[in-house]
């Protein structure tokens, strides 16, 4: 058995009733749940995991399976960095997943950008970083889900 940590997963309110009935059981383990919040007028629900094995909860593989949107936030052990993944439904029905280590989300190499204006690339470098890296807002979450 590794390190045990917290892990915090947020997921639409839309989708509550089908997460709890995905993660079963889990809701019974020690955690603190039903933390209602919001970002962009989107109501989220927060889950907060304890004692999580390597960070890793057992369940993730489920929701992805069902396409239940969410974002897990971990904190790191000795064996592994704190982190954060997410995982949302395009407006084509795709499936998109992201995973950075803990402050990594969005960032660009500094010498990148620099590089990249001055030789008149730098908008495409933006561009294929919000291709690569870019993580789909809840708001847009929500509506390509509802139609």
């Amino acid at each position: 058995m590794g390190d045990r940590v917290t892990v915090k997963i947020i997921i639409p309110t839309l989708f509550q009733s089908e997460f709890e009935a995905a993660i079963g059981d889990c809701l019974e383990d020690e955690k603190d749940f039903g933390n209602q919040i919001s970002e962009c007028g989107v109501p989220l629900e927060c889950y907060v995991f304890h004692e999580i094995d390597e960070g890793i909860l057992e369940f993730e593989s489920d929701l992805k399976t069902l396409k239940i949107p969410h974002s897990i936030f971990w904190d790191g052990g000795s064996g592994f960095e704190a982190g954060e993944s997410h995982f949302r439904i395009n407006s084509n029905n795709e499936v998109q997943w992201r995973k950075f280590g803990a402050g990594k989300a969005g960032v660009i190499d500094f010498i990148e950008v620099v590089k990249a204006n001055a030789d008149g690339s730098l908008q495409k470098l933006l561009n294929d970083h919000e291709e690569s890296y870019g993580v789909i807002s809840w708001f847009d979450q929500v509506n390509f889900l509802k139609g």
